[in-house]
């Protein structure tokens, strides 16, 4: 047996999302950050009292982050995405 390991690249991104509110919005979002395997590390979202919604989230992931701003862009009631990178490496066994 071999004894190696796997480096892998954590991605750890911060986004920023302005949403139409409504009542299944921010639920759409939290929805497609699950499904495309991101985990979600920490999440704040507010409303600007002019029918937005201002969400910002701090998710991992050892898949692109890009995959994930491509996928929340096309929720509907998604406004603007802005994304801060930072990436750190993890060791797999």
């Amino acid at each position: 047996a071999s004894d190696w390991s796997i480096m892998s690249e954590s991605q750890h991104a911060s986004l920023s999302i302005t949403l139409t509110d409504n009542d299944t919005a921010l639920s759409r979002l939290l929805g497609v950050v699950r499904r495309r395997g991101f985990s979600l590390r920490a999440l704040h979202a507010s409303q600007d009292g002019a029918g937005k919604l201002m969400v910002s989230m701090a998710v991992e992931s050892t898949r692109p982050v890009e995959l994930l701003v491509r996928q929340i862009a096309k929720v509907i009631e998604v406004e603007v995405v802005h994304v801060q990178h930072e990436a750190r490496a993890v060791a797999v066994a």
